[in-house]
């Protein structure tokens, strides 16, 4: 049996990290459908991701914001091993004279720069004044210096200076020691280019915004988002595209508050008046999923299967429960304070496709069928 544990889902909006008056410019890592990756490999640069990923999480948020962007780290040589994640620029005017980076380091010492380039088409990777090397485990405000001062260069002018104004939108991560060969993960907040002004403001805001990227008071409690994506439904359901574009759930637990031994992620997106959840199951044995239900409705639960719950008010007096197993059979009922109504059907669609160590289930639900509504603003309990 799979359950997504303690989650909630959310559609709120971005929420500044300064005084609104204060208007700095802000570079988005929230959005891994604009980006794109390359990556260096044992020195040679290479036009592909490899086996990095980029994408969204709930696992660690800043600020209070609904998620991050989640960088999933390859390096896979003992030679120099660098991974680039890229998309839509942010032109910095000259009075813009600091960058502002929260990311939450997994205490791996490899290297992180910010990629721009200048006025003289000169590319630079400038280093944060507090450090480069993730060291710290955790989230971490880092500072980027963007004044005119001799740099070094890697294209354009050759004039080893760094001349505003700017152009920014590019992470490079480095592997250190370069024999390094491994994975990991790091999660990144917004980039906030600011004045001087404004960063002794931000600099003043420094506690408040640590607290405001707390996980909630609940073990297992996230807050996540659901953004609206165009196009999507089963009968021409790209589980790539998709899981490159919804928020990603990465981080579960059991009933009992331990990590699974079989890991799972999930997606979540909204389409065309549709709620779709995508889960991604491990096994160490994909015969065992194999179900012994065949018809709908038919104790699907019993299978292995995935689970899930919806509670459009959060307070128990209605909620929603849908199962489906591997052959895609599912199971669907509502309860709340008047009982269980085991005949309570949806127009419900579901997917699988199966690994040699894994199995996957999309569903597509109704939004109204549900009790959600197709608006941004609405928080539900999801589980």
């Amino acid at each position: 049996m799979r359950k997504l544990l303690l989650a909630l889902m959310s559609f709120v909006l971005t929420s500044a990290i300064l005084a609104d008056d204060l208007k700095p410019l802000v570079l988005r890592f929230d959005n891994p459908s604009e980006r794109s990756m390359s990556s260096h490999r044992n020195g040679p640069w290479f036009p592909d991701a490899g086996k990095n990923a980029f994408g969204l999480s709930v696992a660690h948020v800043w600020g209070g914001k609904t998620y991050t962007g989640r960088l999933h780290y390859s390096f896979p040589t003992p030679g120099h091993d660098a991974v680039i994640l890229a998309g839509p620029g942010v032109f910095v005017p000259t009075e813009y004279t600091w960058a502002c980076w929260p990311v939450y380091g997994d205490g791996s010492g490899h290297t992180i720069d910010l990629s721009v380039n200048d006025a003289g088409r000169e590319n630079h990777y400038i280093s944060p004044v507090n450090g480069n090397r993730i060291a710290w485990k955790g989230w971490k405000v880092l500072w980027f210096d963007l004044r005119r001062r001799p740099m070094v260069g890697w294209s354009g002018n050759n004039a080893q200076i760094l001349e505003p104004p700017l152009n920014a939108g590019a992470l490079v991560m480095c592997d250190a020691p370069e024999s390094f060969v491994g994975e990991g993960r790091i999660w990144l907040g917004d980039i906030t280019f600011m004045t001087d002004e404004m960063k002794a403001e931000s600099e003043r805001r420094t506690k408040e915004m640590e607290e405001a990227s707390t996980q909630l008071d609940t073990i297992g409690e996230f807050r996540v988002g659901c953004p609206e994506l165009s196009g999507v439904s089963i009968g021409n359901f790209n589980w790539e595209s998709f899981q490159n574009q919804a928020a990603e759930i990465d981080t579960f637990m059991t009933m009992e508050g331990q990590a699974p031994k079989e890991p799972m992620r999930a997606w979540l997106a909204k389409s065309g008046g549709r709620l779709f959840i995508v889960c991604e199951c491990e096994t160490a044995d994909i015969v065992k999923v194999a179900p012994a239900r065949r018809q709908r409705d038919e104790n699907v639960y019993e299978d292995e299967c995935v689970e899930v719950f919806l509670d459009p008010s959060r307070d128990g007096s209605k909620y929603y429960h849908l199962a489906v197993n591997a052959e895609g059979i599912v199971g669907d009922e509502a309860g709340g304070g008047n009982g269980l109504d085991r005949g309570w059907n949806c127009d419900v669609k579901a997917l699988v496709r199966k690994g040699e160590k894994s199995w996957s289930v999309a569903l597509s639900i109704p939004l109204n069928a549900v009790g959600l509504k197709d608006a941004t603003g609405q928080t539900v309990g999801f589980n």
